[in-house]
């Protein structure tokens, strides 16, 4: 989810692995560019917060894999910027 690339560039996009396939795939793009987002999931939806791109660092958003959609109405401010940030479910 998310990233930079040599071409100097942070990246909306998100691959999906399936171990059945053994292979990744293109998923629904993150609503913004962000790069060192921390990543956690939680009942089969992951979750992404933060951002060292200076895009989105106050914010987090939603994803259902199952459903390769993102659920805008499930975004969550942050308090503050977070950035490199580290997530877990407890």
């Amino acid at each position: 989810m998310g990233g930079y690339n040599n071409d100097v560039r942070y990246l909306e996009s998100v691959e999906v692995y399936s171990p059945v396939a053994d292979k990744l795939s293109h998923a629904v793009d993150m609503p913004g560019r962000r790069s060192f987002v921390g990543i956690t999931s939680h009942v089969g939806l992951v979750y992404a917060a933060g951002d060292a791109g200076g895009n989105y660092p106050d914010s987090s958003s939603m994803f259902d894999p199952r459903a390769n959609a993102r659920n805008t109405s499930e975004n969550m401010g942050l308090s503050t910027h977070r950035d490199r940030v580290a997530l877990a479910v407890i």
